[in-house]
């Protein structure tokens, strides 16, 4: 019994000291990424999952290791580490799978882009990055020029968009939305429903950049309908 006290005793703290250790290298690699010293962060966040491969904080050291090397374009690296371990990512996939898209994305892969956006809705509908993944889909798709996808992805009724828009009609991913819908009708020649869009928009587009961009398209949709009276007044307004 006293030699269990005594390995109970001895063993204990250099548990302690061990969980300790991590938690500071992870702190301390993080506060490097927070300080957009994305070299060093990554550096350490490498180092903190060789050394630490059984740590509870592995996954999301693995996580914000890609989060630097995507800060340095680095979006293939990124792309690399994050697949290859997102099997591994446990409650953290759905981080995964919005930085996968995204490095998608900034590497001009629009159309794996588009896809992994889908994923993340289809997997992880209750992810925090559901909305602005909906969003981002359609965005893709009119890199592509895919103007009859953007309009079905975003204004189709019970719709992925559609839905989450309703609850939030005021977020800033539903005006950007609702201004790339207006973009696809502008660019099919329905220039009465692209207007329509935007008018939805006139209690909601508060910040002065999202209602020059409002009025600019309705500016665009009124020159190509061919009503000039119209788009010079918007103009003036502009």
């Amino acid at each position: 019994l006293t030699i269990l006290l005594f390995l109970n005793c001895w063993i204990a703290p250099r548990t302690f000291a061990a969980t300790s250790a991590e938690t500071r290298a992870f702190k301390s690699a993080r506060q490097l990424l927070d300080a957009k010293l994305y070299g060093l962060a990554e550096m350490n966040f490498s180092r903190f999952v060789q050394e630490h491969p059984t740590s509870l904080l592995r996954a999301e050291a693995v996580l914000r290791q890609a989060e630097s090397r995507f800060f340095q374009t680095n979006y293939v690296g990124a792309l690399e580490l994050l697949q290859q371990e997102i099997p591994q990512a446990g409650a953290l996939a759905h981080e995964y799978q919005y930085l996968i898209a995204k490095s998608y994305f900034q590497n001009g892969s629009f159309p794996a882009a588009s896809e992994s956006y889908a994923a993340l809705v289809k997997k992880y509908p209750e992810s925090a990055h559901y909305l602005e993944a909906s969003y981002d889909e359609a965005l893709a798709e009119s890199k592509l020029g895919h103007w009859p996808r953007v309009v079905e992805l975003l204004q189709t009724p019970g719709g992925k968009f559609e839905s989450a828009a309703k609850m939030q009609p005021s977020n800033r991913f539903v005006i950007d939305g609702n201004l790339l819908l207006a973009e696809a009708f502008l660019r099919q020649s329905r220039f009465d429903e692209g207007e329509k869009v935007l008018a939805q928009l006139d209690e909601r587009a508060t910040v002065p950049e999202t209602k020059w961009r409002q009025n600019y398209l309705l500016c665009r949709l009124q020159m190509a309908a061919g009503r000039l009276v119209d788009a010079l007044a918007t103009t003036t307004n502009l």
